[in-house]
């Protein structure tokens, strides 16, 4: 295993880490004492959410490359360079934690339904046995093994972060990533569902009232915006749908209308 190259892929991580938290906390939504939130500071956030997501995923991917290893095994570097990772995790995670405040449960709530790699996915990560082994390990012990790893990553032991406040362990995170693998099962099942049922017609008919007359008559006083409000006697889809009107939709205009009020952009 190549030490140094493993040593500067973490600083690096470390690095990139900062600079995005940092991007991440002068963003405007924090300046928002209201719960009123607009759909460009949700873009905003989007943007910045997903290059610390990346920040994770590489430290994922370190975590993992490294696997178990127990102290008493004597694989000092593997174990060293774990107790490192997980102790970068925890210190991104809680500056996180932190940067969200109020904000925290719709900022979850939000990145939890655009993204596979969330909030809640990668909170939920710091319950595993090897998070918890190495996020307690005695810090007395790894000053012992110094003389026992490579160069390349002795400054490991001595990089101390500035913990000062516990990540709260508080299961909403298991809750909520639970909750969006639910979600999306759901949506998916609903929708192959609803498409296929939205196909079922009990009486098949050519008339209809949509007809070059009628239409006609709706030009002359529809204005683009008005919303129509629909029904079709004889489909599988009212069955689920209460009311006499089941089904809307939006007058757009005309395709005059269209090419000379609505930009192309």
């Amino acid at each position: 295993m190549n030490y140094s190259s493993i040593s500067k892929k973490l600083l690096k991580i470390e690095e990139d880490f900062k600079i995005a938290l940092h991007e991440l906390e002068n963003d405007d939504i924090f300046e928002n004492k209201t719960h009123i939130i607009w759909d460009r500071e949700k873009k905003n956030i989007y943007k910045k959410w997903k290059i610390i997501k990346g920040i994770f995923k590489r430290l994922k991917f370190m975590i993992k490359l490294g696997g178990l290893n127990y102290f008493f095994r004597k694989n000092y570097n593997n174990f060293l360079i774990n107790y490192y990772s997980i102790k970068l995790y925890y210190y991104m995670l809680l500056n996180i934690q932190k940067t969200f405040k109020y904000h925290e449960k719709f900022i979850r709530q939000f990145l939890n339904e655009t993204y596979n790699e969330n909030y809640s996915t990668i909170a939920r990560y710091v319950y595993t046995p090897k998070f918890l082994y190495y996020l307690y390990f005695p810090k007395k012990i790894i000053y012992s093994i110094e003389n026992k790893v490579d160069k390349n990553i002795i400054w490991m032991i001595y990089k101390d972060f500035e913990i000062k406040d516990k990540y709260k362990f508080d299961y909403k995170n298991i809750y909520f990533h639970v909750k969006y693998k639910k979600d999306n099962i759901i949506l998916k099942l609903s929708k192959f569902f609803g498409i296929k049922i939205s196909n079922i017609r009990f009486k098949f008919s050519k008339k209809g009232l949509i007809n070059k007359e009628n239409t006609e008559k709706f030009y002359k006083i529809a204005k683009a915006g008005d919303i129509l409000l629909t029904r079709q006697t004889f489909v599988a889809t009212n069955m689920g749908i209460p009311g006499f009107w089941k089904h809307m939709g939006m007058y757009l205009g005309t395709g005059e209308y269209l090419q000379k009020y609505i930009s192309k952009k």
